[in-house]
C-alpha cells in the first residue's frame, strides 16, 4: 500500500516578515488597551473610594437630641456646644449660618424638611439632626399631645402631615386623643390604645348592655379594635346600643 506524503509549502520571506509586523502591531495595540483599561479601572476605584467616604460619614452621624423647627421666614438661634462645622441637606427649605463657636442661626425658607449634619469638637462622629419648617400649627399641637395625652408619644411632621403614634394604656388617653385632634384632615393618628385594655374595655361595655337589657349585642375584640356584634331587631336597641360603646370607647367598630 503506496503512502503519499504532502511537501509543506514554503511561505515567502516578504509575506513572513510582513505578518511578524503585524503580530507586533497587534501586540502594541494590546498593550494600549491594556494601559487605558488599568486607567479606568484606576479611575473607577477612586470614585468608589469617593462614594464609599461620603457614605462612611453618613452612616457614621450620630443622631442628636431631636429636630429643629421653624416657621417660614424666621430665624432661631441653637445652641450647640463646641460647634466646628455644618452641612445642609436641602438649601432650598432652610439655610444654616456658624455664628460663633457654639451657636448657629436657622432660617425658615419654605416648609419642608431636611438634614443637617453637625461635627462637634470632641466627638469622633458627626451628629445628625433635622430641621422642619412649618407654621408652627403643628409644633404646638404636638406639644399638646405630649402635655395632654401621653408624653411617650411621637408626633412627628411628614411632608404636609403631622402624624401621631405610639400606644396607649387607657381608654381615657385614646379617647382625649381623637378629640384633641377632632378630624382635622392634615393630622394621622396612628397611636393604637394597648390590647390588654382593649378587652377591659369590651367587657365594660358588654356588662352596661346586659343592665340595659340589650342581650342580643355583645363587643368584642378583634385584632386593634372593639367591634359590636349580634342581632338587635328594633332600631332603637341599635342606635342605644352603639350610644353604649361610644361612651366607653369612641372608636368601636359595629358588624
Amino acid at each position: 500500500m503506496a503512502v503519499k506524503v504532502r511537501r509543506r509549502s514554503r511561505i515567502p520571506e516578504g509575506v513572513l516578515s510582513s505578518r511578524n509586523r503585524s503580530n507586533g502591531r497587534n501586540k502594541a495595540l494590546i498593550g494600549g488597551e491594556n494601559q487605558n483599561t488599568g486607567a479606568m479601572a484606576e479611575q473607577a476605584r477612586s470614585v468608589s473610594m469617593s462614594y464609599a467616604v461620603l457614605l462612611a460619614v453618613v452612616l457614621c452621624a450620630e443622631p442628636a437630641e431631636g429636630p429643629i423647627r421653624v416657621s417660614p421666614g424666621m430665624q432661631e438661634v441653637v445652641k450647640v456646644p463646641g460647634l466646628l462645622k455644618i452641612a445642609l441637606g436641602n438649601q432650598e427649605v432652610a439655610d444654616v449660618t456658624v455664628t460663633g463657636a457654639s451657636e448657629m442661626l436657622v432660617l425658615g425658607k419654605k416648609k419642608g424638611k431636611t438634614s443637617l449634619t453637625l461635627w462637634v469638637k470632641g466627638s469622633a462622629k458627626p451628629v445628625a439632626r433635622m430641621i422642619y419648617v412649618d407654621d408652627g400649627k403643628f409644633t404646638e399641637l404636638a406639644k399638646l399631645v405630649k402635655e395632654k395625652v401621653d408624653p411617650t408619644l411621637k408626633a412627628e411632621v411628614f411632608g404636609d402631615k403631622l402624624v401621631i403614634d405610639g400606644e396607649l394604656d387607657t381608654v381615657e388617653d385614646y379617647n382625649r386623643l381623637r378629640t384633641l385632634v377632632a378630624d382635622q384632615p392634615n393630622v394621622k393618628v396612628l397611636a393604637k390604645l394597648n390590647p390588654r385594655a382593649l378587652h377591659i374595655v369590651a367587657g365594660m361595655i358588654n356588662a352596661e348592655l346586659r343592665k340595659q337589657g340589650l342581650s342580643g349585642a355583645t363587643a368584642k375584640v378583634m385584632g386593634d379594635r372593639v367591634i359590636l356584634d349580634g342581632t338587635v331587631g328594633d332600631p332603637e336597641d341599635i342606635a342605644k346600643a352603639q350610644m353604649i360603646a361610644e361612651a366607653y370607647y369612641s372608636d368601636f367598630r359595629s358588624r
